[in-house]
């Protein structure tokens, strides 16, 4: 999963990507975000994303990859998030519960390039 903002224009989007344990492709989706203020909140919308995707399709035993390093440990933190993404950051670990087997962490950017470079270019950024 990744995110990209554009703080001119207050929009965002999403990319996820879905591998299974051989790392062959599952699936995928991109969504669109408006009035987006912040990186760290575009990070957030895109693992909310990923989480719902998963979780409709009834996929379980997964680990949700991400190089945003604060969302994942706001995910991995139990106490209630009170930032300005905390409403997000809450729904993601409720949409977590509902997942068996589920696993966040953080990986590197270079790591997470399918899902930049994939988003990068539909959005011309």
């Amino acid at each position: 999963m990744d995110g990209v903002w554009n703080h001119n224009a207050e929009i965002g989007g999403a990319v996820i990507v879905i591998r299974d344990s051989n790392g062959c492709f599952v699936g995928a989706a991109m969504r669109n975000f408006a009035d987006v203020f912040s990186h760290v909140q575009v990070e957030a919308l895109a693992i909310r994303t990923g989480l719902k995707l998963v979780v409709e399709r009834g996929i379980h035993n997964v680990v949700f990859e991400s190089d945003s390093h604060q969302i994942i440990l706001a995910l991995n933190v139990s106490l209630v998030n009170l930032s300005h993404v905390g409403p997000i950051i809450e729904d993601a670990k409720s949409l977590l519960l509902l997942i068996t087997g589920a696993i966040v962490s953080y990986i590197h950017r270079q790591a997470n390039s399918v899902a930049h470079s994939s988003l990068c270019h539909p959005f011309g950024w």
